[in-house]
């Protein structure tokens, strides 16, 4: 009588978390540490924002990505672009062509800075004070607290994760206006 072959064992949520992160050349001993838990792993073939992945990638879900589905038109955009001239400003995300200084050294050129530092001043003035401070510490945080909703949870005092997700989008929704009216006074 012929043996019937074994059914493949269903790999514990774990298991596959571990076999995901090693995956992508993360440390798959990483796997239970809550700090791992908000990157997004997408395998190759797995189709992911209604996309075929072409290669295993890892994303780390951040509050703007974690809530794009549920804001407002513009606001996700909004935070999107606030994010990069706040990295601008910090000298960490010019992602043009890299022009040299007058000094002769690389890195992000002057003008550049200065410009992202003047447009976050000027959302600064635009947007109450608690909502600049949350977007920006969910940006560039000074202190790691853990994941973005620690983040929200110290600033607003908010322990939902409904009310948490609701100060993001709210924040968000103030920014897109700011960088609205910002734009009509330029183009008047």
């Amino acid at each position: 009588m012929a043996k019937r072959p074994a059914k493949p064992r269903q790999l514990s949520a774990l298991a596959k978390r571990r076999l995901d992160l090693e995956a992508v050349s993360l440390q798959p001993d990483a796997a239970n540490l809550p700090m791992q838990q908000d990157i997004e792993v997408a395998r190759e073939g797995q189709t992911r924002e209604g996309r075929k992945v072409d290669t295993n990638l890892a994303r780390r879900h951040n509050a703007f990505s974690a809530l794009k589905i549920g804001m407002a038109h513009g606001a996700y955009d909004a935070a999107r672009r606030f994010e990069m001239d706040l990295l601008t400003r910090h000298g960490c995300a010019d992602r043009g062509r890299s022009l040299e200084r007058v000094d002769c050294t690389a890195g992000p050129t002057t003008d550049k800075v200065i410009a992202a530092g003047q447009r976050v001043e000027d959302i600064q003035d635009r947007i109450p004070p608690r909502d600049f401070w949350l977007l920006c510490e969910l940006i560039v945080p000074p202190i790691d607290r853990g994941t973005w909703r620690d983040h929200v949870q110290f600033i607003c005092g908010e322990k939902h994760s409904e009310g948490q997700a609701a100060c993001v989008r709210s924040a968000c929704i103030n920014l897109r206006d700011a960088y609205t009216a910002i734009e009509r006074r330029t183009a008047a």
